[in-house]
């Protein structure tokens, strides 16, 4: 075993009448005002401080729900169908088929005060934090990437989709911020939700490392070899 260190496309043209079918009519309530208490409450989740206290966050975006309906319960989802792409549509169905998932609908202004991102997918998803011990990283001739004090979400984003694609593990030590940001969850692409990831300090992960006897490698970009030689 090994470490190392380290728009949306276009609107659906899916039948609005489709979706209002009987199939579709599971939505528990309309907002229509970006003033809305419960939309307020979206909106605090953007700060850390809000997703701890609360143990929430938010995902949007069609690949990064796809990965998370993979394992983990959708509390809720706020959708505005006007504002769906086909692959949007696409997820929107399955969830509602599933009819497990509280779904209310709102208008195109209020998705785009909960969203944060310029283009939105047509729907927001509330789900509930977990926890990232190091028991849960395997330990049985795995690869696993240990990142320190990353402070920008989006390279920590990216660092588990880079993980993810040579079937690594992530172990964060030390982390700067927090693995529930809108923008780790956007740079991973989803994979956040399909990876092995761990936190802890960079004293416990040392004695994690040592104590699996793990062989540890430093990274850098102008490393001639790659990980996998």
């Amino acid at each position: 075993m090994q470490a190392f260190g380290a728009r949306c496309g276009q609107r659906s043209t899916v039948n609005s009448q489709r979706l209002q079918s009987p199939a579709y009519r599971c939505r528990v309530a309309d907002i229509e005002s970006t003033t809305n208490s419960r939309i307020k409450g979206l909106v605090r989740l953007r700060k850390r401080r809000e997703r701890d206290s609360t143990g929430l966050f938010l995902v949007e975006g069609e690949r990064e729900l796809e990965s998370a309906l993979l394992g983990h319960e959708v509390l809720d989802l706020y959708v505005c169908e006007d504002l769906l792409t086909d692959h949007g549509a696409r997820v929107y169905r399955t969830i509602v088929e599933g009819g497990a998932v509280p779904i209310t609908s709102v208008t195109p202004p209020v998705l785009e005060k909960i969203s944060l991102r310029g283009n939105p997918s047509g729907f927001v998803a509330v789900l509930r934090q977990w926890e990232a011990p190091l028991s849960g990283i395997p330990t049985d001739e795995a690869l696993v990437l240990v990142v320190e004090s990353i402070e920008k979400p989006g390279n920590l984003g990216g660092m588990i989709r880079s993980a993810n694609a040579a079937g690594a593990s992530v172990v964060v030590a030390d982390a700067t911020t927090d693995l529930f940001n809108s923008n780790v969850i956007r740079a991973s692409m989803g994979t956040l939700f399909t990876t092995p990831v761990a936190v802890a300090s960079t004293t416990d992960t040392l004695a994690w490392l040592d104590g699996n006897e793990i062989t540890v490698f430093a990274t850098t970009p102008a490393a001639t070899k790659a990980h996998s030689e």
